[in-house]
């Protein structure tokens, strides 16, 4: 019995007819050449793993390498395998429509420097903890993140935010966006019905925030970040700012600015969350002032 799949380090769909295995398996992968989907360079699998994979015979994964070796598709070397062959006129690259091509300057908002990224350090980190962490760590983490995580986030935040607060209580997320959805959701679950944003900000932001439900009450940004007196006015049952490196405007939020926002505006203290974006290098707070129709969480 033949099996249309081969995996050989990628998936490969090679569609054989029974009765001619060797010309379907020849024209699959033509195929496979021609669409891109085998690019020059591609090691292909010992003629004994292939085999395997597909169901067939050894002898004829071995005939059909060597038919394409001859007509060009294909190079081979005794000891170093077989693979695709360097083509003159390669099929380009199908690009996707609505794209825009690279330019020589990236001029948008939040894309980090990453040439100074210690890469070889960070492939030896992850190399000694694959190597020396147990197998329970390598499955499903709990869903607040693993405890060692939890525990090294706490340190950092009150060495380097002054946030003290105990390790149980620190949610490791997959990204900002991730994390503002969880807070969104909970601010809506405590009877959150309108979040204060600044009037210009994150797209992506501002559509987290309405997918959990609030809607956005537009704040003005001067040159201190977001307007305090403004949002002290608004009819906000929380707000999002940004402290640092206001979107698009870069205005940093000034500490006297911050201050009042910090304290609410109710005789109960808010409940604040703050969440460092290392990818982005900027920090982005969502203080939620009480919310009018429940308590809210401290």
């Amino acid at each position: 019995m033949t099996d249309d799949w081969a995996d050989f380090g990628i998936d490969l769909h090679l569609a054989l007819d029974p009765r001619d295995k060797a010309a379907s398996l020849a024209d699959g992968i033509r195929d496979a050449i021609r669409a891109g989907r085998l690019p020059p360079g591609t090691r292909l699998p010992a003629s004994r793993g292939l085999a395997a994979d597909l169901g067939i015979a050894r002898n004829t994964v071995a005939e059909v390498y060597a038919l394409l070796a001859a007509e060009g598709w294909l190079a081979a070397r005794t000891g170093a395998g077989t693979w695709v062959a360097a083509r003159s006129a390669p099929v380009p690259a199908r690009r996707r429509e609505g794209r825009p091509t690279a330019g020589r300057l990236d001029l948008r908002g939040g894309i980090p420097d990453a040439s100074n990224f210690p890469r070889a350090e960070w492939a030896a980190s992850v190399r000694r903890a694959t190597q020396t962490a147990p197998a329970d760590a390598l499955g499903y983490v709990p869903p607040l993140g693993l405890p060692q995580l939890q525990t090294v986030l706490a340190d950092y935040l009150a060495r380097a935010r002054g946030v003290i607060l105990d390790p149980e209580h620190v949610v490791a997320g997959r990204g900002f966006a991730d994390l503002l959805t969880l807070v969104a959701r909970h601010l809506v679950a405590q009877g959150a019905r309108t979040i204060a944003v600044e009037q210009y900000g994150h797209a992506t932001h501002r559509g987290v925030l309405a997918a959990a439900g609030l809607r956005l009450v537009p704040i003005p940004v001067d040159d201190e970040g977001a307007d305090i007196a403004a949002l002290e006015a608004s009819p906000a049952d929380a707000v999002l700012l940004t402290p640092a490196h206001q979107f698009p405007t870069g205005v940093p939020l000034s500490p006297r600015a911050a201050s009042p926002s910090r304290r609410g505006r109710g005789a109960r203290a808010p409940s604040y969350s703050k969440t460092t974006t290392t990818a982005s290098s900027a920090t982005t707070a969502a203080q939620s002032a009480p919310c009018r129709r429940s308590t809210p969480s401290t």
